[in-house]
């Protein structure tokens, strides 16, 4: 469930757009001087500076490829009045890639506004939901382009919606990660700030993607009704969360850091690290039974020596 990373200019990457845009300059600058009434309905031209500016993904940059190759289609560059009424013309190629924006846009908005109302049920009898969630759930009204007015109202509204578009992709899942740090956060599951400030820590760094589909996948630590009303002890609710984001991130930093600051000495840490890092699940299932040897409080803080320290540990680990 990897997460969108920017995009890494390939010499091949470069070639294909540099390619891309001279095919889609060229037909504007053909259909010009073959109708130069229809100069203000087409298209403006490119450049490959545009281009690198605006892709941020290999997504974004696929999605951009394929749109010029369309141009190039037969017909495209056809004007048209894309709804009935219309005062303007546009070409039929940016008419059917604003239409699909807008079905994309309303589709996305639909779905953010169901997460929203469904993560925000009752709990305990008591309903939580953050401003920005109800706020959600009012954006789901579709959407349509201008039927009516000048053209300088559609190109607006098509910049605008291919950039929502994009951006909207991202949102769904990015709510969902708010909405669970907002619980997280709030007084009702009793942690108090270090754990909220590790909680949302571990949730930053497994992404917001995952964290929506771990929900979805029926993980309760994943589930803000769980999380703020599940009638547990908050420190247990604690390293249940803090041991189910560990165990999809395969990491078991927090206890590594809680060894390195230990006072064993560097022989010592390493060995342990070592065992840790050998069988991560084990690590992290000793931990949530609540075994004091990896607790960092016991670590830092209990009153016996460090060779005592190191030699529980690997009895524990090993």
């Amino acid at each position: 469930m990897p997460e969108s990373h920017p995009i890494k200019w390939r010499k091949v990457d470069l070639q294909k757009a540099r390619q891309a845009v001279k095919k889609f300059n060229a037909k504007i600058d053909y259909w010009k001087k073959k109708n130069p009434g229809a100069e203000e309905y087409l298209p403006e031209k490119l450049t490959l500076a545009e281009i690198k500016k605006d892709v941020k993904t290999r997504k974004d940059f696929n999605r951009l490829m394929k749109e010029l190759q369309a141009f190039q289609k037969r017909g495209a560059e056809k004007l048209i009045t894309p709804f009935e009424g219309a005062e303007y013309k546009v070409t039929q190629w940016e008419a059917a890639k604003v239409k699909k924006a807008t079905a994309k846009i309303n589709r996305i908005r639909k779905q953010q506004a169901e997460l929203a109302k469904s993560v925000a049920v009752k709990v305990g009898g008591e309903s939580f939901q953050p401003a920005e969630l109800k706020q959600i759930e009012q954006r789901a009204k579709p959407i349509k382009p201008p039927a009516a007015g000048p053209k300088q109202d559609w190109k607006r509204f098509a910049e605008w919606a291919e950039k929502e578009a994009r951006q909207s992709a991202s949102d769904k899942s990015d709510i969902f990660k708010d909405h669970l740090t907002a619980v997280i956060e709030s007084n009702k599951p009793g942690f108090d700030k270090d754990q909220q400030k590790e909680l949302i820590r571990l949730l930053n760094n497994l992404g917001s993607s995952n964290c929506i589909a771990l929900y979805l996948a029926g993980i309760d630590e994943f589930n803000p009704s769980w999380v703020y009303d599940e009638p547990i002890d908050s420190d247990l609710k604690f390293r249940r969360m803090r041991v189910a984001i560990a165990q999809q991130l395969r990491s078991a930093d927090f206890i590594i850091d809680s060894i390195n600051k230990s006072n064993m000495n560097y022989e010592q840490k390493s060995e342990i690290i070592d065992l840790i890092n050998s069988d991560v699940d084990y690590a992290l299932d000793k931990y949530l039974e609540g075994r004091e040897e990896l607790d960092e409080d016991w670590l830092l803080n209990t009153a016996i020596s460090a060779d005592e320290h190191y030699n529980r540990l690997v009895q524990l680990l090993t």
